[in-house]
């Protein structure tokens, strides 16, 4: 990639700036597809005063395991599942470090190849069954 920093399938999310405030959250109906909304209220740098609109696209469960490797939250996120770290950074402070992956039936034998008897390959799956 030229050495440039490959940012495909991840995630971050940080504390909100100063300047944003959540203003409500609701449904919105969209040629008969309900999905549920987040409206955000910030200010530009020139300080005209703006407000996103955010669709809900997964949902995060906090994770019960401990372990140093395991996330804190994780779950559904559209059709594949999210994870996310909790990390810490000196210029900005805590925040989440997230990882996008198929969503896969760790039970399911499936290849392409004659595989080992303990190779598995991911299997998607078409659930929304939290992590």
């Amino acid at each position: 990639m030229d050495g440039q920093y490959d940012n495909t399938n991840s995630a971050v999310a940080y504390n909100p700036r100063d300047n944003e405030t959540l203003l409500s959250t609701g449904k919105v109906n969209n040629n008969g597809n309900e999905e549920r909304i987040v409206i955000l209220k910030s200010a530009l740098p020139d300080g005209r005063v703006i407000r996103d609109v955010y669709e809900k696209v997964g949902t995060l469960f906090q994770n019960d395991k401990a372990g140093e490797n395991m996330p804190l939250f994780s779950g559904p996120f559209k059709e594949r599942r999210i994870a996310f770290w909790l990390k810490q950074n000196d210029q900005y402070g805590p925040f989440l470090s997230g990882k996008i992956e198929d969503k896969y039936d760790p039970n399911a034998m499936q290849s392409d190849t004659p595989a080992a008897p303990t190779e598995q390959k991911k299997v998607l799956v078409d659930d929304d069954i939290p992590f």
